[in-house]
């Protein structure tokens, strides 16, 4: 997402926009609809302040169920955009500016901070819901939970092991 310098006038402004993130598309999670970013510009002088909320439905696949599903995100960002001409050496503000623009290209691509905050806000373990049970397995050959530990304690055991094995059954005095 870009912001044209040159259009964005002087003391407060609100602004409502749609963009796709072509630069962001094959980092992101997938999605189909166009991210829509609201907020406001405050800009004194060479500064700007950027207060923004974006909103964007992610396709994400569900860890329990594998199914994919659609997922809505909603991130908040501010963000400090300071001209970077004429700078002599470090400003003692240069900490808390996000991006810097050149008068000569003034736009200033905000994509890297878009991405961050998505990237935060996608959960780690995504679930289609909150009860969701998880694959389901109809097949009699898959054994599951304790009865798969009971059919490995029935294979032959290595020779070589043999004598452990018999000190693993063997029950401790108590």
């Amino acid at each position: 997402m870009n912001i044209d310098i040159r259009t964005v006038p002087q003391g407060h402004s609100e602004f409502d926009q749609k963009t796709m993130l072509e630069s962001l598309r094959d980092k992101l999670p997938p999605f189909s609809q166009a991210t829509v970013c609201r907020g406001s510009i405050d800009r004194t002088g060479s500064v700007l302040v950027v207060n923004l909320v974006t909103e964007m439905t992610f396709e994400l696949e569900c860890s329990r169920c594998l199914e994919t599903f659609s997922h809505p995100l909603q991130a908040e960002v501010r963000l400090i955009i300071k001209e970077a001409a004429g700078k002599q050496g470090l400003a003692v503000d240069d900490d808390m500016v996000d991006f810097y623009y050149d008068p000569v290209n003034e736009l200033v691509d905000i994509s890297p901070a878009l991405y961050d905050e998505f990237m935060i806000a996608v959960p780690l373990k995504p679930l289609c819901s909150n009860n969701c049970k998880g694959i389901e397995i109809k097949s009699e050959g898959i054994l599951l939970g304790d009865a798969q530990s009971s059919t490995e304690e029935n294979k032959q055991v290595d020779p070589r092991w043999e004598q452990l094995q018999k000190l693993k059954n063997q029950k401790t005095p108590e």
